[in-house]
């Protein structure tokens, strides 16, 4: 008899996407980009049985990646808060996404501490 995989807890993680970007609400935080960290843990589910090998069947980290750095360029950002809600809104665009946990750090902001910032969690709604 051929056993059956299942998937008890499944993530997609991103790590440490460090990026320069124009966020602040700060006058001099408006004039220069400056250094975010970013990490995501994307809860997913999919068939094990179904993924036969193709990227197409789970949820590509490449894809967020690209989406974040694409974000990047629509401009400046006042709040990290708003732009949590930015990527977690482009990684629930994948149905095999059940929710997403975002941590958003700036680094330079004080001499003082390693980074100051925010982690939230997204949950997907269904209408």
């Amino acid at each position: 008899m051929k056993s059956k995989l299942i998937v008890k807890n499944s993530k997609v993680l991103v790590n440490n996407l460090e990026i320069r970007w124009s966020i602040g609400v700060f006058e001099h935080e408006k004039k220069q980009e400056q250094r975010v960290r970013i990490n995501i843990a994307l809860n997913t589910s999919w068939n094990p049985e179904e993924i036969n090998d193709d990227i197409k069947n789970v949820v590509s980290y490449s894809d967020i990646v690209d989406g974040i750095i694409a974000l990047k360029s629509k401009g400046h950002i006042n709040l990290v808060e708003t732009l949590s809600k930015k990527i977690a809104q482009l990684c629930l665009k994948d149905p095999k996404v059940d929710s997403v946990i975002i941590k958003i750090e700036k680094l330079d902001i004080y001499d003082h501490t390693e980074s100051v910032g925010i982690e939230l969690e997204y949950l997907r709604k269904n209408d």
